[in-house]
């Protein structure tokens, strides 16, 4: 009888205890749901794979079908590292996390004396792509380090958003004649519609050949039609490159005014300047560059180029034959 009860209140006991660990199970499959990590626990990434990872913008390692995820509890304790190396990759995770309670951790750095931890401070807020972080830029583009201005010029464009494009049109009032030139340059690579006045008024009157370069690079990419006007001024600028990609905004808005020039550059050296040119003849679509492209196809040494010109070519004679 004894073994019995004893036996009876072992199976209860093995009962209440599956079903416990049944519900902590769901629990804590609830909780995980619930936070950074996923249901299912993930190998972390050393901090070196770490690095190279939020480098190249992966998360699976070659060969390998588990995927990695970067977990930045797990890197926290790196903050505190006599390492710089590891300071700074440990940032760029805490930024990459896109969490607030991790990007907090970020701020005390821009203050540190290595230069080099200052950057990955802000490259680590480029990684947030959060907006409310141009204010804790925005001091850092006052310092004298160039290398330092360039990064938060980096992380403005991978922040995006009004915010950060309005303080990158305000560098191209900077004192620093190569800091314009990037700001025109990311501007361009951001097709910031909202930069066309300002980018026109640059390429129109900036002292630096380089910024009026950049400037009318940039429009030939935002392609405003408020711009023509600047833009036709601007095809008479001493310097030859920027009365180009004047012609070649011009022709991309079917704007006749830089043709001439454009046919001029089919004979230039440089192939990719010939191919840039050839392009923009042909958002005109006019009989008038059928010629100048046939002689192209005749003499161009570059076969892919060629072959371009060709097709375009055809497609002319095809319309106005």
């Amino acid at each position: 009888m004894k073994k019995a009860a004893v036996l009876f209140f072992f199976c209860s006991g093995l009962f209440l205890f599956a079903q416990n660990a049944a519900e902590n199970s769901e629990l804590r499959d609830i909780f995980n749901e619930s936070t950074y990590e996923s249901k299912k626990p993930v190998q972390s990434l050393k901090l070196e794979d770490a690095e190279k990872d939020l480098e190249e913008g992966v998360t699976k390692k070659k060969n390998e079908t588990e995927e990695k995820k970067l977990n930045p509890e797990e890197y926290l304790r790196y903050l505190k590292s006599e390492n710089p190396k590891e300071v700074m990759i440990a940032l760029k995770i805490m930024g990459a996390s896109k969490q607030k309670r991790y990007t907090k951790e970020i701020a005390p750095f821009l203050k540190s004396k290595d230069p080099l931890i200052v950057e990955a401070a802000i490259e680590a807020y480029g990684f947030a792509k959060d907006e409310g972080s141009v204010v804790q830029l925005r001091p850092m583009l006052k310092v004298q380090n160039k290398s330092i201005r360039y990064v938060v010029l980096k992380s403005l464009y991978n922040i995006a958003g009004p915010k950060a494009e309005d303080l990158i049109i305000e560098l191209l009032d900077d004192g620093d004649g190569s800091m314009r030139v990037r700001a025109a340059e990311t501007l361009a690579s951001m097709k910031c519609k909202v930069a066309w006045s300002r980018l026109a008024r640059s390429m129109c009157c900036d002292p630096s050949p380089g910024v009026r370069r950049s400037a009318a690079m940039a429009l030939s990419e935002i392609l405003n039609p408020n711009s023509i006007k600047d833009l036709k001024t601007s095809l008479e600028d001493p310097d030859k490159t920027v009365a180009f990609y004047c012609a070649v905004s011009l022709a991309k808005m079917k704007d006749k005014s830089g043709m001439k020039l454009l046919i001029k550059m089919l004979e230039f050296d440089d192939a990719n300047t010939r191919a840039l040119a050839l392009d923009a003849l042909a958002c005109l679509d006019t009989r008038d560059i059928i010629a100048p492209v046939n002689k192209m196809v005749l003499n161009e040494k570059n076969p892919g180029l060629a072959k371009r010109a060709g097709k375009i070519l055809k497609k002319l004679e095809e319309k106005y034959k």
